[in-house]
């Protein structure tokens, strides 16, 4: 079979070829990945560690206490109370929310956002044993792999590698009411 029929089975076929039926899965294989790191609670977890790091270099502190200072029915007085020791609680209480753009902020309905962390690319790896596990044969699989939705960066003998931009963010998020209980946890320990 030459290249040009071979994309003229994959692009015009009636679905049901092994070409077909590999391209699918191949691309069922990314979107499932893409997906995962995209909108999982699991992967946001992976991302909480770039808001520790960079705590400082956002002045997350300063984010958090002018959220407060700014919503006085919501959270209070913040007399008694230092900018670092809440920044210290919120530290170790904020949990991480997909979002749908890497480039609109994202602010909470329910809280304050932290920090957006983009999800700019994804390196994505399908392997010959997965091909195989899944009924495919390899070198088919090798063949249709240039023609999925997502770029083909490398080809190795027993493992592809795909890129992938979901376009997407995480965020870290810490809601109004967690914030509440944390300053006035604060609150009843000074007095």
């Amino acid at each position: 079979m030459t290249d040009q029929e071979f994309e003229e089975l994959i692009n015009y076929g009636q679905g049901d070829s092994e070409p077909e039926k590999a391209l699918q899965w191949l691309n069922n294989i990314i979107e499932g990945e893409v997906e995962y790191e995209s909108e999982h609670k699991d992967s946001g977890e992976n991302y909480a560690y770039l808001v520790t790091e960079s705590w400082q270099y956002h002045n997350i502190d300063d984010s958090i206490w002018n959220h407060c200072l700014s919503n006085p029915d919501i959270f209070g007085s913040m007399v008694g109370l230092e900018k670092e020791d809440v920044a210290s609680e919120v530290y170790d209480s904020f949990g991480m929310r997909p979002y749908w753009s890497e480039y609109h902020a994202f602010v909470p309905s329910d809280g304050l956002c932290l920090l957006q962390i983009p999800i700019s690319e994804l390196e994505i790896e399908v392997t010959q044993y997965q091909a195989e596990l899944a009924g495919h044969v390899w070198e088919t699989v090798k063949r249709v792999a240039p023609y999925t939705d997502y770029y083909l960066g490398k080809v190795c003998e027993d493992s592809l590698l795909f890129y992938a931009t979901p376009g997407s963010s995480w965020c870290a998020v810490i809601s109004d009411s967690k914030l509440a209980d944390i300053l006035d946890n604060m609150r009843e320990e000074k007095a």
